[in-house]
């Protein structure tokens, strides 16, 4: 499995060298830096993706996660909302909303 991980950010670093405007090959990154237990090198390539897109939803909620495992429960809540507002599948924003209710307590 960690060997998997390995080539997926392999593969990825590859990518973003050949497209590096493009949102998906750093959330992508993220996410198995993620799956690594790697939150600073996630947390940089969501930062990378939201330079590009401010906008994502997603990326959005991802870096909430990374924040919240981080403990910085404000930035977390704050990403949460974020993602949110900006529109959210119905079921994955209700357990934003359960998440960022469970945070403020």
């Amino acid at each position: 499995m960690k060997e998997d991980f390995d080539q997926a950010l392999v593969d990825f670093d590859a990518y973003i060298s050949l497209v590096p405007d493009n949102v998906d090959g750093y959330y992508k990154r993220a996410i198995a830096h993620y799956a690594k237990k790697d939150l600073d090198r996630a947390l940089s390539d969501l930062n990378s993706a939201l330079q590009i897109k401010p906008n994502d939803a997603a990326v959005r909620l991802k870096r909430g996660q990374v924040y919240d495992d981080l403990g910085m429960r404000e930035k977390a809540i704050s990403d949460m909302e974020s993602a949110r507002s900006l529109g959210l599948p119905p079921q994955i924003d209700q357990q934003a909303e359960e998440k960022i209710r469970d945070l403020r307590e």
